[in-house]
């Protein structure tokens, strides 16, 4: 029968082990302070350098009208 170890991994019939699902939080993004206005300036942790270096190259701040081009 299908049961759940005691790292809180599940044991599957034929002892397949389904790996832990990786839930993002609040924690993980970052609110771009360039994106005034606009939907587009939330992005995660790793990639906001990659936003910033894209869509701000010179510091010059975004909205929406910007994106939706």
């Amino acid at each position: 029968m299908d049961h759940k170890k005691q790292d809180g991994e599940w044991c599957v019939k034929n002892n397949f082990v389904k790996s832990k699902e990786s839930k993002s939080t609040k924690k993980d993004y970052t609110i771009c302070p360039l994106c005034t206005g606009a939907y587009f300036g939330y992005c995660m942790n790793n990639e906001y350098e990659k936003h910033k270096r894209i869509h701000h190259p010179n510091n010059e701040t975004r909205d929406d009208k910007y994106y939706q081009m």
